[in-house]
């Protein structure tokens, strides 16, 4: 092959991988482009829909959740007012079924417990009466205070709570609910199965979300 030959081939194959190192320079710019644009577009939406506890309109399956508490218990308050009573707020279909554990029938919380029942008898919902009884002082009667805060005549709580068949009641409720595995307060039940534990607000969330996702699988 001629001098000549061998350097125009030489040249040609210099442009062909300039060109080349070109075409995949530009091919690359393209592509990291497009992957950046839709890795920064698609960012939000994703975000939302891996973070469930974002979507605060989700709906949830009830799955039956009833709490445990008992009237006189500090961490059934905190329970009630940092967990369950925001729960209720956000999601509308999380109504648990609130069950009072009577204790041994003496004493200040026996007669709390009294109170409510015969107040629940006289139509009054247990999630308005129980802050009632946790705003108490202890500067007044028991059942002076819970009449004035209720509006329900003194006479009339007296005798309730007098009557031998509203603590046959309870004591019946007390053993239904040991029988349950309760066996302190505040006790939370999801769909039939029983925490103890006082979690955080954020945890319950979770649980109730997951065991939702479960049951629409």
């Amino acid at each position: 092959m001629e001098p000549k030959d061998l350097q125009w081939l030489s040249k040609s194959l210099e442009y062909t991988i300039l060109f080349t190192g070109i075409v995949v320079f530009f091919m690359g710019g393209i592509l990291f482009v497009s992957l950046h644009w839709g890795e920064s577009s698609a960012t939000p939406e994703a975000s939302n829909t891996s973070n469930p506890l974002s979507q605060k309109n989700v709906s949830l399956i009830p799955l039956n959740p009833e709490v445990v508490l008992s009237p006189s218990c500090k961490a059934c308050q905190n329970f009630w007012e940092n967990t369950i009573f925001p729960l209720m707020t956000t999601y509308p279909s999380f109504q648990p079924k609130i069950s009072i554990l009577p204790l041994s029938p003496e004493g200040e919380n026996w007669q709390w417990t009294l109170l409510l029942s015969c107040a629940q008898k006289q139509g009054k919902e247990i999630s308005t009466l129980l802050p009632i009884v946790w705003k108490y002082k202890g500067d007044e009667d028991q059942f002076a205070y819970f009449s004035s805060a209720t509006g329900i005549a003194i006479q009339s709580l007296s005798e309730c709570a007098q009557n031998p068949q509203t603590a046959q009641d309870l004591m019946a409720e007390r053993k239904n609910l040991f029988s349950r595995g309760v066996r302190g307060t505040p006790t939370l039940f999801l769909a039939g199965e029983k925490y103890e534990e006082l979690w955080p607000k954020e945890n319950i969330e979770l649980e109730i979300l997951k065991r939702n996702s479960k049951s629409e699988q």
